[in-house]
């Protein structure tokens, strides 16, 4: 089984953000009521203040910010296009649940955030960040399990991955995020069909000479992944010039 470049939550792929100093005067279930605001620089604080809560080293809060109702708002946030900063600390705690249990990840996708994030994917915003933030919650999602793996080729995320990484210019963050990501999207049996194999693999055969080391190791993963199986997948990777 492969080892994730970055912290590991399961042995499965999914990966945590890095770990900050949570609220320790407030429960969750007050964060989690406090989040709407009057304002939307006071619903981000809070929003703020959940992310810290839900990125703490050992045992993140994860149950109890499912349990207190916090998803739907978080996904309503993610849809604000006029508070990209709001948009950006949302979609980091949902990353963050989506990091927890195949449970707690599917309730993060029944709350419909996958082609929301996918359309934030290929939005091109002008907040980078988020761009990555929703490429590595969609990594955690994809890499729980082969149905969710397969869910996300459903919603069209291997789609939305091909268009960020054809844009050119990115940043090591989205980079290393992306391309970890990728290879959840091939990760597990049954392996995916050949077809989507062959619109794929450009992507990690290009970012296999990038000069980083933990992008070049996920590009190999992918790669490695999508070989794994008959002829016709090792020679669609052959076929890359990787």
């Amino acid at each position: 089984q492969a080892v994730v470049a970055r912290a590991v939550s399961d042995m499965f792929g999914k990966a945590k953000e890095k770990s900050e100093s949570g609220d320790a005067n407030a429960s969750v279930s007050d964060l989690v009521a406090n989040l709407k605001a009057d304002s939307i620089e006071e619903t981000t604080e809070n929003v703020v203040r959940l992310r810290k809560a839900l990125s703490i080293e050992r045992n993140p809060p994860i149950q109890e910010c499912i349990d207190a109702g916090a998803i739907p708002k978080l996904v309503s946030y993610i849809q604000r296009d006029d508070a990209p900063e709001l948009q950006f600390n949302a979609a980091w705690c949902l990353t963050n649940v989506a990091s927890g249990n195949s449970q707690q990840t599917w309730a993060v996708v029944n709350a419909g955030v996958v082609p929301i994030f996918c359309r934030l994917v290929k939005k091109r915003p002008m907040y980078r960040e988020l761009q990555g933030q929703c490429v590595w919650a969609l990594g955690n999602i994809a890499g729980d399990s082969v149905q969710l793996r397969d869910r996300c080729h459903e919603e069209g995320v291997m789609d939305a991955f091909v268009q960020l990484a054809e844009e050119g210019e990115l940043d090591q963050f989205t980079t290393r995020n992306l391309c970890w990501a990728f290879s959840n999207l091939f990760r597990g049996k049954p392996l995916v069909s050949v077809d989507i194999i062959r619109r794929g693999v450009a992507c990690p055969a290009r970012w296999a000479f990038l000069d980083d080391e933990e992008t070049l190791v996920d590009a190999m993963w992918a790669l490695s992944y999508m070989s794994d199986g008959p002829n016709d997948n090792i020679q669609a990777v052959i076929e890359s010039g990787c």
